[in-house]
């Protein structure tokens, strides 16, 4: 009897004269051949039974053979547990199949054609997929020529490539699965990073062996979707890279990508992956009993799935989270006791946890963040009833924040979004009162330049770029309460227009965008207030490419919240 989850029964009924054949086996009687497998097991077995199950067999015992008149054959390739798990299936017609000795059992019904232990295991197969055996079992499926159970255990891959190739049995990778991987369009990662690292992990598993295969492995990996920080900071300072010629010759070629952007158009461009941009992680925020809150989920967009992550180390409302080079980092915000805060977390892919990263150095609160060219840059921040100018940025590399040039104008609960690699700042308090002052900044001149100001005074809105504009969702003013419009403004035109209005937009919602085919299509809406000014867990899609801007909901958190932190990897 099977009764482990992860195994698996087949059976038949065995007439007696099977029955009796099993004796006979068990007690060496009457028994005309002897199997010898490779690891040196024998096997006193029936020829008629052999070849009754067995098509191998069958053609190995009717055909001019050495073998059909043995007495003793060898059988390579085939272990002896295996081999006695299919003379167990031979003579009774049944077998357990323990998931830890699949593959091996696999094989060997493969060779021995046991079609239907064979069906059996490659149906087990399917159903206990993970990060521990996906390696193997794409290994076999090529070896043995299984198509579908190839294609099924590439996808697994491709999906869980991030988690595989922090695994121990990552090492274990061939270098084709490898490449094939890593070249897939849609391949699961949060950054192209994560691509990067894991060639040179699995060429540092032993350089001697593996470094033939850095160039064709550096082929796949899209440098010119890396930030150009990134590139000067962690790849050229690889000497596996710097010291090969084709391999530098790559890496040069990405930084003209950036360094000459006229030339954009006679370089190679590498567009970014399909499946970048396909989950939502969601941090922080206040929640139902007006507190902050430090639970962390997750929305998988392809899947249409959710899951819980571990929490923040420490509650935060108005939190601002953004992704850099594959790793999240949530930044300042409001505490559950009101006190602005001016620590930074960073998840830690390796330990499932999150950990505590450098410091704000002048930045604290209701501050706004976002990731430009490699940096993190935040800006501006409450403390108590004060609005900041301050504006920092962080190195990831050495973790560092260091200042930059103050905004124009203080500004707390505001809108920060990066258009053309300038930074701008939308509305927000300035400790007075709701402005609707705008300004950007420019890392190249490290100067601020006022812009048009929107048409509504706000706070609490969200900010997002689109198609070369800038969008103002929502938000309030103590003058007319919530704000139900959307404002756009184009930087051709230095102008702000109305849109539209809807009653689905509210104060404390967080706008992120999400790519189709590697582009952004549509602007993620995550929590907010409803009419009743109750917080919803309400996820919605505002559709920026209709000509109404249609707003349709697409799921829920798990909890209702407001002023979160979220960002789409």
């Amino acid at each position: 009897m099977c009764d482990a989850d992860s195994d698996m029964c087949i059976s038949s009924k065995a007439c007696k004269v099977l029955v009796m054949m099993e004796e006979f086996r068990e007690h060496g009687l009457f028994c005309d051949v002897v199997i010898q497998c490779e690891d040196g097991g024998m096997f006193d077995c029936h020829r008629v039974v052999l070849a009754a199950v067995s098509p191998y067999f069958r053609a190995m015992f009717q055909v001019n053979m050495l073998e059909k008149s043995q007495n003793i054959i060898l059988i390579k390739g085939v272990d002896s547990k295996s081999f006695q798990s299919l003379m167990t299936y031979a003579y009774s017609g049944e077998i357990k199949i323990n998931f830890s000795d699949v593959i091996h059992l696999l094989s060997a019904a493969n060779m021995l054609r046991f079609e239907e232990v064979e069906k059996s295991c490659i149906d087990l197969l399917y159903k206990n997929l993970n990060i521990t055996n996906c390696i193997d079992v794409c290994a076999i499926a090529e070896t043995l020529n299984y198509d579908e159970l190839l294609r099924i255990a590439q996808i697994y891959l491709i999906k869980n490539f991030r988690w595989l190739a922090r695994h121990s049995k990552f090492s274990e990778i061939t270098p084709k699965q490898l490449g094939s991987v890593i070249s897939n369009d849609k391949l699961r990662i949060a950054s192209e990073s994560e691509a990067y690292q894991a060639v040179i992990a699995w060429i540092k598993f032993d350089p001697e062996a593996r470094g033939k295969h850095l160039h064709e492995l550096l082929q796949q990996v899209r440098f010119t979707a890396m930030s150009r920080k990134y590139l000067v900071d962690v790849v050229m300072r690889e000497s596996m890279i710097m010291d090969d010629g084709e391999c530098r010759t790559l890496v040069l070629k990405a930084l003209d990508h950036y360094l000459l952007p006229e030339r954009r158009t006679l370089l190679q461009t590498q567009f970014p992956r399909k499946a970048v941009g396909q989950t939502l992680i969601i941090v922080g925020g206040r929640g139902v009993s007006n507190k902050a809150l430090s639970s962390v989920e997750f929305y998988d967009f392809l899947e249409d799935t959710w899951a819980q992550a571990p929490s923040l180390k420490r509650a935060r409302r108005n939190v601002s989270l953004v992704s850099l080079d594959g790793c999240l980092y949530a930044i300042g915000g409001i505490d559950a006791d009101g006190n602005d805060l001016n620590s930074v977390e960073r998840f830690n892919h390796d330990t499932f946890q999150w950990e505590t990263a450098a410091s704000l150095s002048i930045c604290t609160g209701a501050l706004s963040a976002i990731t430009v060219d490699g940096w993190i840059y935040a800006v501006g921040g409450s403390y108590g009833n004060r609005a900041l100018k301050y504006a920092e940025r962080y190195d990831s590399i050495v973790n560092q924040w260091t200042p930059v040039t103050n905004m124009r104008l203080q500004r707390s609960h505001f809108g920060l979004t990066s258009l053309n690699g300038k930074l701008y700042a939308i509305g927000g308090y300035c400790g007075i009162s709701e402005v609707e002052h705008c300004e950007y900044f420019d890392p190249a001149s490290l100067k601020w330049q006022e812009i048009t100001c929107m048409n509504k005074s706000r706070r609490n809105h969200a900010v997002a770029t689109h198609n070369d504009c800038i969008y103002a969702i929502g938000g309030s003013s103590s003058m007319v309460g919530s704000i139900n419009s959307i404002e756009k403004y184009n930087p051709d035109l230095n102008m702000w227009i109305v849109i539209k209005n809807s009653q689905k937009l509210s104060p404390g919602i967080v706008v992120c965008s999400c790519q189709q085919e590697g582009e952004v299509e549509e602007l993620i809406l995550v929590g907010g207030y409803n009419s009743d000014n109750k917080e919803i867990s309400e996820i919605r899609k505002l559709y920026v490419k209709s000509p109404d801007y249609e707003i349709k909901r697409i799921s829920e958190m798990k909890e209702k919240r407001v002023f979160a932190g979220a960002v789409v990897v």
